[in-house]
């Protein structure tokens, strides 16, 4: 007789063991004149690493925010805690009136937002350059 051993839980979402425990996390704030930001996430966005998003967009939308866009085109996972801090940075644009969006051209994420339903709660872009012109943010910050 033999025993087969369950897969680990992070295999489920394409992580080995190893790699989610090294895997490189980045998120960075561009402000542009006329109170425009975009938002950049690299890595997987969860318990780990929400704090960090957290600790950067506090205050944001700022009251001379005109848009803001929301890069999510690096990011790999997203637990619901990654997507409980996207609903609550549109919450403070709806209420401040700002215009958010996101940029999703991943499949794992596209069908995250799908299968929670969550894609009707933002404008989503598949493309950068075209989410970036729909804001109004200047064409030398596409890259």
């Amino acid at each position: 007789m033999t025993s087969r051993r369950p897969p680990h839980l992070s295999r489920t979402f394409g992580r080995t063991v190893i790699g989610s425990l090294s895997e490189r996390f980045s998120v960075t704030v561009t402000t542009f004149g006329a109170g425009r930001a975009v938002i950049t996430i690299a890595g997987d966005l969860d318990l780990a690493n929400v704090d960090k998003v957290t600790e950067l967009t506090v205050g944001m939308p700022r009251p001379e925010s005109q848009a803001f866009l929301v890069d999510l085109t690096e990011v790999r996972f997203c637990s619901s805690v990654g997507l409980n801090l996207l609903c609550e940075l549109q919450r403070r644009a709806n209420a401040a009136d700002v215009t958010m969006a996101l940029v999703v051209n991943g499949f794992l994420m596209r069908r995250t937002l799908r299968m929670t339903g969550l894609e009707r709660a933002f404008v989503v872009y598949r493309e950068r350059a075209e989410a970036l012109r729909a804001l109004g943010i200047t064409a030398r910050f596409d890259q």
